[in-house]
C-alpha cells in the first residue's frame, strides 16, 4: 500500500497535481483493486515521513512541483478545466450528427482536470470502419467554419483533434500501453457516444486495470450523452465509404506533406495520432526519477 500510494503521488507530481485522498484511492497505481478505505488511506499516508497534507490535498515532499497553497491551484485549474469542457461540448455536439462519428471525447489536461487558461482542448474520436479519413475532412471543415479549431499560435480555447481511431481497432496497440497511455484512457471524458461506444472502448482496454485497477470509468456508469439519429452509416455502401476514405487519405496527406504538417504522427487507414507535443517519454522519464529519489524500483 506504501509503496502505491508513492506512486500514485509521484505520477501526479510530475505535472505538479496535487490528489485528495478520494483520487489518490481511484487513481491508485497498483496491480490489484484495494479494498481499503479512503478513511484507511488517509491513516496510511498520514504515517509516511515522504508525504504532506495542505487542505485536504496530499503531496510528495520537498520536489520542485511542491505547492505551498494546493487548494488554490486546484480551484484555479478544475474552473479552467469545467469551462472549457463547457466551451468543447457546446462545440461538439453538434459533430453527432455526423453517421460516421460514434465517439467524441475530451482528453489531455482538460479531462484531468489541469487545464491552464491558455490550453487548447483535445478530442479524441471514433469512426465507422473505413471512414477515418472521410470524418476528419469534416471535422476540420466543421472547427474551422465555428472558429475553434486549433491554432499554434493562439491556442487558448481551440479544439485539437489529435486522436480518431476506427471501431474495429478499439484495443490499444501492445507496443503503446504504458502508466501514461492508461491515465489517458481512464480519464477520457465522453461528449458524444452511439451505441454505448465509450462503454465498449474502455471494455476493449481492460489492460489498464493492470494499473489503475481502482479508477470508476471500469464500473461502465460514466455519465454521458447517448445521441441516436435516422441517419446511420449504414445506409450507404460500404465499398463507397473505402473507396471515398481512400482517396481522401491521399489528397490529405499530400496536402499535410506539402505543407510541412507531417513529423512523428500515426497516420493510417484506421489510426490518425497527431503529436503536438510527444510527452509520454518524458513524463515517464521525470516519474522514474522521482520514484528512484523515493527508493523504489518498480515505476508500474
Amino acid at each position: 500500500m506504501k509503496n502505491s500510494i508513492l506512486k500514485t503521488l509521484s505520477y501526479r507530481a510530475v505535472f505538479g497535481y496535487p490528489l485528495t485522498a478520494t483520487e489518490i484511492e481511484e487513481f491508485l497505481i497498483a496491480k490489484n483493486k484495494t479494498r481499503k478505505t479512503k478513511q484507511e488511506i488517509i491513516l496510511a499516508i498520514r504515517k509516511m515521513k515522504d508525504i504532506t497534507e495542505n487542505n485536504g490535498y496530499f503531496q510528495i515532499k520537498n520536489l520542485s512541483s511542491y505547492l505551498n497553497n494546493p487548494k488554490k491551484f486546484r480551484k484555479e485549474r478544475e474552473k479552467c478545466s469545467r469551462e472549457k469542457i463547457k466551451l468543447a461540448t457546446k462545440n461538439l455536439l453538434p459533430l453527432g450528427k455526423v453517421p460516421s462519428i460514434k465517439m467524441v471525447g475530451i482528453t489531455g489536461s482538460v479531462a484531468a482536470n489541469n487545464a491552464k487558461k491558455n490550453s487548447d482542448i483535445d478530442i479524441f474520436i471514433i469512426c465507422q470502419k473505413n471512414t477515418l479519413w472521410i470524418t476528419r475532412l469534416v471535422v476540420v471543415l466543421y472547427l474551422k467554419l465555428k472558429g475553434v479549431y486549433f491554432n499554434t499560435a493562439r491556442p487558448k480555447n481551440t479544439i485539437c483533434p489529435n486522436i480518431y481511431i476506427s471501431i474495429d481497432r478499439l484495443n490499444w496497440p501492445i507496443s503503446q500501453r504504458n502508466l501514461y497511455t492508461a491515465h489517458e484512457v481512464v480519464m477520457l471524458i465522453p461528449i458524444i457516444s452511439k451505441g454505448k461506444t465509450y462503454e465498449r472502448f474502455i471494455g476493449e482496454n481492460l489492460w489498464t486495470k493492470r494499473y489503475l485497477p481502482n479508477h470508476k470509468c471500469f464500473k461502465l456508469k460514466a455519465r454521458l450523452q447517448t445521441l441516436n439519429y435516422k441517419l446511420s452509416a449504414k445506409m450507404l455502401f460500404a465499398i463507397c465509404y473505402w473507396l471515398l476514405d481512400k482517396i481522401l487519405m491521399t489528397l490529405q496527406l499530400k496536402y499535410m506533406k506539402k505543407h510541412g504538417q507531417i513529423t512523428n504522427e500515426v497516420l493510417t487507414r484506421d489510426l490518425i495520432h497527431f503529436k503536438k507535443v510527444d510527452s509520454k517519454n518524458k513524463v515517464l522519464d521525470n516519474y522514474k526519477k522521482i520514484l528512484e529519489r523515493l527508493n523504489i524500483n518498480s515505476p508500474g
